[in-house]
């Protein structure tokens, strides 16, 4: 299938997927740490209420 492609276009082609993936990667990454970070500020508020009461 790949006969026609130089090897040289499918390693760039490969290489630019995993650039792109990666990319991805990282900023989904990024937004998951961030929620992780509110989830823990606010079951760690919600702790510090109810040892209040």
């Amino acid at each position: 299938m790949h006969q026609n492609i130089p090897s040289q276009s499918i390693i760039q082609i490969l290489e630019e997927s995993l650039q792109k993936h990666q990319q991805k990667y990282n900023y989904h990454k990024k937004i998951t740490q961030g929620y992780y970070e509110i989830i823990k500020q606010t079951e760690l508020k919600l702790q510090e209420i109810k040892n209040v009461r």
